[in-house]
């Protein structure tokens, strides 16, 4: 298990040791996610800004303008102090979509939906094997009780999420701040 020991200062945490143990790295991507998603939770719930997202990088529904390069960061420009909170509503809303995709990423590693891949089969398994004759090989058969079924479709698109919500948590790495 991985241990960090120091203490807070006012200008931060100053670490005096990480203790990380051989078979740590055997599932570096599960430790990692134990200190990850209760810190993204937290920040989600703590947050007092949001960083700049790229409008490619929310659906449709969050998109503003078309392209991020016809948006500027200039956002508080705006004619009427109305038209200027629903754009910081909209932006603000990218953040916590984005946030929300990175959370459901790592519950998917270590949380609540770790398990994920289970919902998208059914059915039993029935299979032997048999000997292919004259080699030392066997065959793998389905017997008459085989009743196993995957939703392929419906995995690959919340597995494409999830690698997703990494592919985001990559990306704005540096906007993870409060």
């Amino acid at each position: 298990m991985i241990v960090i020991l120091g203490e807070p200062t006012g200008e931060g945490r100053e670490v005096e040791y990480v203790r990380i143990d051989k078979w740590d790295s055997w599932n570096a991507y599960g430790q990692l996610g134990l200190i990850a998603l209760p810190l993204l939770k937290q920040l989600q719930k703590e947050k007092h800004g949001s960083a700049i997202v790229d409008i490619e990088d929310v659906p449709p529904e969050l998109q503003l303008h078309g392209t991020s390069s016809n948006e500027s960061i200039q956002y508080d420009m705006f004619a009427s102090d109305e038209h200027d909170e629903k754009v910081w509503d909209a932006l603000h809303a990218r953040w916590d979509w984005v946030l929300e995709e990175m959370i459901f990423a790592f519950e998917s590693i270590v949380g609540n939906n770790e398990d994920w891949e289970a919902k998208y089969w059914s059915g039993e398994n029935d299979i032997y094997f048999e000997d292919i004759p004259d080699t030392e090989l066997s065959e793998m058969k389905y017997g008459p009780n085989h009743t196993r079924e995957v939703d392929w479709e419906g995995r690959m698109a919340e597995a494409n999420r999830i690698q997703n919500g990494f592919r985001l948590f990559g990306k704005y790495y540096q906007s993870l701040w409060d």
